[in-house]
């Protein structure tokens, strides 16, 4: 069992308060499912019948039965059509039957809103979903001022009614388009102007009603489109135990669904997981059984369970609690995972790839740090993995609640500082300079851990990042700093990371090999924590930088472990835009 004691503390404020995650859940939901199912684990979806094919006939009822993936699409819904009718089907004397009943809660996590539900962030959660339970509309002006706009869904499907009042405008009039499905109904709604000559640059993602009997719909829409006749109807309902298995589609394995859950922060791919974990391990396919499963993996890892308190697998929810240490304590403990580069290549890369692909581009961070982004109204949320300019790897976590100010400035921050950390040879000072003047903002929790290994070595040769950005901080002399324990390896030891999808980008930088830690008891129970393992403030006079300062624990390693008070943090002082823009969930 592992706790921050092995690690050394670079800078720690507030590091035991729980405030809201927001995506950074993904991190747990993550690193429970790689435990707990493994990294080659699949999700199959099948098809069944009452019976076997008597010639070209399914005599009785035809069965779609969901095995929990999240990211089926309706390409693999017209192959196991194709399959069906290489087989011979023609002729189904029963009706299509969906069986999504794997999954016996929800639709929706505990604490989502009614507002953004029609959002395609926000999908219902089933056990048997197509398409992310979206539908891509797109609108083209009518030929003539007046007329209705045309409207198409992709997937094409007659099962979402289409209530189109909007209406094609003159040339030069103004875009008013809205399209929604409002609370709790099926249709999608389309209101507003569409100038002519007007071009979507593209389909919006709408999500749809009742994911199960979408997909039983594409699947039966496919059969008809392929020359099956189906006597019945499309219904949902529990597949009969003497069903046979006439075809069956296994998703790619759980290792490369993390990055389409961690790069894009996909909370579908977030939710489906926990619930499969309760599946496998729990007491059924719901949230509550697989968040008891995860909490015994935390409990190994010694997160102490005061520490966090969850309500979702994805992080949408406001009723997501969690500490700055609980996730850092995680991040180490993953670092010593066997599927540590697994999970390293999965997070958004910096200035690369995800939820950070804009974001600390022409810094040291560029390529360098791989972190997971967290985004809801007035929550914040970077934490991850970034290696310094002497290639040693340190594990942060940003958490950022109940700020006042436009969320760019948020960003900001946090970039400069994952920034400023991957300049940083050793320990020292750390300078993150305003961005804007002067005015009132909170910062909240922050830990920096240095992972300390056991081996004993010469430091390895600096790391020359190609973006660095010199360093603007005064100069601090070698024996002011706090010496680690040991060095890591060289990061050319370690495989190369596998190219990414953008082209222009920088490619990533491999992470130091990391050696195991001095192991330690595990602690009784958060108080037996260190609160603060540095000496550390935070101060702002007027235009001057805003200085993160640390200073070498004068004691030894041992009295580093033991909790000290120390002066309160004062927040620096950033102004408050004119508007505020919260951003969405990520």
């Amino acid at each position: 069992m592992q706790d921050v004691r092995t690690h050394q503390v670079l800078y720690s404020n507030n590091a035991y308060t729980r405030l809201i995650p927001a995506s950074n859940r993904k991190l747990f939901t993550a690193t429970s499912a790689l435990r707990v199912l493994g990294e080659n684990y699949r999700i199959h979806t099948t098809v069944l019948g009452d019976a076997q094919l008597s010639g070209d006939t399914l005599k009785g009822n035809l069965y779609l039965r969901g095995g929990g993936d999240p990211l089926l699409t309706a390409d693999d819904i017209k192959t196991l059509v194709s399959q069906l009718t290489d087989a011979g089907l023609k002729h189904v004397t029963g009706d299509i039957v969906g069986d999504a009943t794997l999954f016996t809660d929800g639709p929706y996590p505990a604490g989502w809103s009614w507002d953004y539900l029609a959002d395609d962030y926000a999908p219902q959660i089933s056990s048997l979903e197509v398409e992310q339970d979206l539908t891509s509309v797109a609108i083209a002006p009518g030929k003539q001022i007046g007329d209705k706009p045309a409207i198409s869904l992709s997937p094409a499907t007659g099962y979402i009614p289409i209530v189109d009042e909007a209406k094609t405008g003159a040339s030069d009039s103004d875009l008013t388009l809205s399209v929604t499905r409002p609370f709790n109904r099926g249709e999608i709604v389309v209101t507003g102007n569409v100038p002519l000559g007007y071009k979507q640059a593209k389909p919006i993602a709408i999500t749809v009603d009742n994911p199960a009997l979408y997909a039983t719909t594409l699947l039966a829409e496919g059969l008809m489109a392929a020359g099956v006749t189906i006597d019945g109807s499309v219904r949902l309902g529990v597949t009969a135990h003497s069903a046979a298995t006439l075809v069956d589609h296994a998703s790619a394995p759980l290792k490369d669904y993390l990055p389409q859950m961690l790069k894009p922060s996909n909370n579908l791919i977030a939710e489906t997981l926990v619930r499969l974990i309760g599946v496998e391990r729990g007491t059924g396919g719901n949230y509550k059984s697989g968040y008891a499963v995860e909490r015994g993996v935390f409990d190994k890892i010694g997160i102490s369970p005061d520490q966090y308190s969850f309500s979702d697998g994805s992080g949408v929810t406001r009723l997501d609690l969690v500490s700055a240490n609980a996730v850092v304590t995680l991040l180490n403990s993953v670092a010593m995972d066997r599927n540590f580069r697994l999970f390293y290549d999965a997070l958004p890369i910096a200035g690369v790839d995800g939820t950070l692909a804009k974001r600390m581009k022409g810094t040291a961070a560029e390529g360098n740090a791989h972190a997971k982004t967290g985004t809801v109204r007035y929550a914040h949320a970077l934490s991850g993995y970034v290696s310094d300019a002497d290639a040693n790897i340190v594990a942060f976590s940003i958490l950022n609640n109940n700020f006042q100010v436009d969320s760019g400035v948020i960003n900001k921050f946090q970039d400069a500082l994952v920034d400023r950390l991957a300049r940083e040879h050793g320990v020292g000072i750390i300078s993150v300079k305003p961005v804007v003047k002067p005015a009132p903002i909170k910062w909240h929790n922050i830990v920096i851990i240095r992972r300390a290994p056991v081996a004993k070595t010469a430091p390895p040769a600096p790391v020359h990042h190609p973006n660095a950005v010199p360093a603007k901080a005064p100069a601090v002399s070698p024996a002011k700093l706090a010496k680690p324990s040991g060095q890591l390896s060289s990061p050319a030891t370690v495989p190369s990371a596998p190219a990414t999808d953008s082209t222009s980008a920088p490619a990533a930088a491999p992470p130091p090999t990391i050696a195991t830690p001095t192991e330690e008891p595990a602690p009784k129970s958060v108080q037996d924590l260190p609160k603060q393992s540095v000496k550390s403030h935070i101060e702002t006079l007027g235009d001057r930088p805003i200085a993160f300062t640390t200073e070498a624990p004068k004691a030894s390693a041992a009295a580093v472990s033991t909790p000290k008070k120390t002066a309160p943090l004062a927040p620096p002082v950033l102004a408050i835009p004119a508007s505020m823009k919260p951003g969405a969930a990520n």
